[in-house]
């Protein structure tokens, strides 16, 4: 039993020609021994192909993902399979099964044993050279392919005659190192889209204002305009009269009366207290703009 080692981590399993295990050593659970065994790949064993079984963590022996060498177990060498016999050997990256293949097998840094919690390895031994045919190298190298949502790769171990092939989720595969990536490239993104949204913001307002400037620019423009127009009017009107009052004054001052005369000065001097006062009209307006108006309450 398990208990008996705790710290064992091979265990064999014996099963019958239905895949129900009838024995074993190192059995975790006394309670599977009487059940079917349900592992990928035991059924090519049951019928009668000795294999080298794919990682699962189907594993009575112990509760790591393990990988397993099944042969399949007959009376006679030709006769009928009367059931298997299975080594269950953990894929953990201190195991001896992970120590052998990574002595054999190149790999890059992203395919180490540690990701062996949903990926899995199988190695299945290729024929074996005949005499008439002798062996090539293998000229490709060992690379991972990407088959829609599946990683794979292979490579030889020329040492034993076998091929080691990986197979694991590319999510999981390519989280450990897009997943930082894509994180920045999303938080790259939406500061990108934040910078350009308030820039937008800010350019609209500064917009906004330059408008709302010119609108009063255009309006203080108008005022000024209409005020000179009135201002040069109501200038000329008292100025025009004060000059035809003086020129007639003296085109005529030795046929006019001394009333008339005098009527002429004053009106002459009337249109000019008038002028005095648009001048200091204008004056005081232009003191108003500026500030400076003196105010006498009284």
């Amino acid at each position: 039993m398990q208990s008996a080692q705790p710290t064992a981590r091979t265990g064999y399993l014996l099963v019958d020609k239905n895949g129900v295990v009838v024995n074993g050593t190192l059995i975790s659970d006394p309670a599977s021994v009487g059940k079917k065994l349900d592992r990928p790949g035991l059924d090519l064993v049951l019928a009668g192909t000795p294999a080298l079984l794919p990682v699962s963590s189907v594993s009575l022996t112990t509760p790591l993902p393990t990988i397993a060498i099944a042969r399949p177990l007959r009376a006679t060498p030709n006769g009928p399979v009367l059931g298997a016999v299975l080594q269950e050997s953990d894929v953990a990256p201190d195991s001896l099964f992970t120590t052998l293949i990574a002595a054999s097998v190149e790999r890059t840094p992203t395919s180490t044993p540690s990701s062996t919690r949903t990926a899995w390895w199988s190695v299945r031994r290729t024929r074996r050279p005949s005499a008439s045919r002798p062996t090539r190298p293998c000229s490709t190298p060992t690379r991972f392919h990407r088959h829609g949502d599946v990683v794979t790769a292979t490579a030889p171990i020329p040492s034993v005659g076998w091929r080691a092939s990986f197979r694991q989720s590319t999510d999981e595969f390519e989280g450990d190192i897009t997943g930082p990536l894509r994180s920045a490239l999303l938080l790259l993104v939406g500061v990108a889209i934040l910078g350009a949204g308030l820039t937008f913001f800010v350019l609209l307002s500064r917009l906004r204002a330059a408008r709302q400037e010119q609108r009063r620019l255009a309006a203080i423009s108008d005022a000024r305009e209409e005020f000179i127009s009135i201002v040069s009017h109501e200038l000329r009107t008292p100025a025009t009269g004060q000059l035809g009052f003086l020129q007639t004054l003296l085109d005529h001052w030795d046929a006019m009366s001394e009333t008339d005369r005098r009527q002429t000065v004053s009106q002459a001097y009337a249109n000019a207290r008038r002028l005095h006062a648009l001048s200091r009209d204008v004056l005081d307006t232009a003191s108003i703009e500026s500030g400076e108006l003196p105010y006498a309450f009284k």
